[in-house]
C-alpha cells in the first residue's frame, strides 16, 4: 500500500484570525508564536471542531522578523499539548534577509535544520508526529535519503517528511515531487509526507506519496469576496465590500446568484451570512477547497518522465 492509501489525504487551512461560531469541520494549521499557538484553545475548547490540527513552528514568520525561536521552549510547548496535533513541524532554520546571498547559506540552513530535527526527535514525546522540513532551494534528494535512513540513539525514526512547495514555478514543484516519489519508492516509505504551501491539483494528483498539504488560499478568497468552487472562482454578487464588486452583467449576475444559492444549500452554508460575514465566507471557502483538492488527490498518479528527476 502507498502512504496515501494508508493515511489518506488532508488539506490543512491556515487559520483565519477571527473567532466566530460556524461549521468547524475542516483541518487547520496553527502557528507557534514563541509562547502559544493562537486559536488553539478556540478550536479545542470553545467550538465543536471535528477535524485535525497541524502545528507550524513559526520559523517563517521568525525569518521575516529577522529573529529566531528557542528550540527548547518549542519542545516544551509541543510536549505540554500532546494529543492536540496530528502533525508537528520541526523548528527549522531559514536564512535571514541579510544571509540570503551569503555563499554556502543553503547548506548552512539545511545543516541547522537537520541538527534541530535530530535534537527534537529524542525530546518530543509524540515523536512520530514530528515532521522533518526540507526547503526547496536545498539538495532535496540527499537530505531526504539521509532522513529516511536515520535512527536516533533512542531507536526513533522519522515518520513524517515535508518539502516546501509554495514556489510559483510549477515545473520546479513537479521536479521536487518527482524526487520525493523516487526516494520514497526506493525506500518503501510508509509514513506521511506534507507538501508545504502546495495547492495545485495537477501536482497533488501526480503522487501517491503526498498525504497532506497546507494553504492560506481560503483566507485570500474571503478577503477578495470570492468563493472557489470546483476549480473556478465566483464573486458574491452583492458583497458589501466596494473592492469586491464585480462588473458582470445583470443577467449573468442573476444566473450566478441562483447557482451560488443552490451551491450554498448543497454545502450546508448560510448564503446570506457568507455575503456579509468574513468568517462565514472563509468557512465556505474551506469546505470547497477541501472537496476539490481531496478529489484531485484521488486521481491515479501517472509516472513522470525521467526528465523531471
Amino acid at each position: 500500500m502507498t502512504p496515501r492509501q494508508i493515511h489518506g489525504f488532508k488539506v490543512f487551512h491556515v487559520m483565519f484570525k477571527q473567532k466566530a461560531e460556524g461549521d468547524w469541520t475542516g483541518n487547520f494549521l496553527l502557528t507557534y508564536e514563541g509562547k502559544r499557538a493562537p486559536f488553539q484553545d478556540f478550536l479545542t475548547q470553545e467550538v465543536k471542531h471535528t477535524g485535525t490540527l497541524f502545528l507550524d513552528s513559526g520559523a517563517f514568520p521568525a525569518m521575516r522578523k529577522n529573529t529566531d525561536l528557542d528550540v527548547d521552549k518549542y519542545i516544551e510547548f509541543v510536549n505540554t499539548h500532546s494529543g492536540v496535533y496530528e502533525i508537528v513541524a520541526q523548528l527549522d532554520y531559514m536564512p535571514r534577509m541579510h544571509e540570503i546571498n551569503q555563499e554556502g547559506m543553503q547548506m548552512k540552513s539545511a545543516d541547522l535544520t537537520w541538527e534541530r530535527m535530530v535534537y527534537m526527535l529524542d525530546k518530543v514525546d509524540e515523536w512520530e508526529k514530528l515532521a522533518y522540513v526540507v526547503h526547496p532551494s536545498e539538495p532535496a534528494e540527499m537530505l531526504l535519503r539521509r532522513a529516511l535512513k536515520y535512527v536516533s540513539p533512542l531507536g526513533r525514526t522519522i515518520k513524517v517528511m515535508g518539502i516546501g512547495l509554495a514556489r510559483p514555478d510549477k515545473q520546479q514543484r513537479m521536479h521536487l515531487i518527482s524526487i520525493w516519489d523516487k526516494v520514497a519508492r526506493e525506500a518503501n516509505y510508509q509514513g506521511k509526507f506534507h507538501a508545504f504551501g502546495l495547492q495545485d491539483a495537477d501536482c497533488l494528483g501526480m503522487s501517491e506519496y503526498i498525504t497532506s498539504c497546507d494553504s492560506s488560499s481560503a483566507i485570500r478568497d474571503q478577503m477578495n469576496g470570492v468563493i472557489f468552487i470546483q476549480g473556478q472562482t465566483y464573486k458574491l454578487s452583492d458583497d458589501t465590500e466596494a473592492h469586491h464588486k464585480s462588473d458582470i452583467s445583470p443577467a449573468h449576475r442573476e444566473e450566478q446568484e441562483k447557482f451560488l444559492r443552490a451551491r450554498a444549500e448543497e454545502m450546508g452554508v448560510d448564503y446570506e451570512a457568507a455575503k456579509t460575514q468574513p468568517q462565514a465566507r472563509y468557512l465556505w471557502c474551506v469546505k470547497e477547497r477541501d472537496l476539490y483538492f481531496t478529489a484531485s488527490a484521488r486521481i491515479k498518479p501517472q509516472r513522470q518522465s525521467r526528465k523531471l528527476i
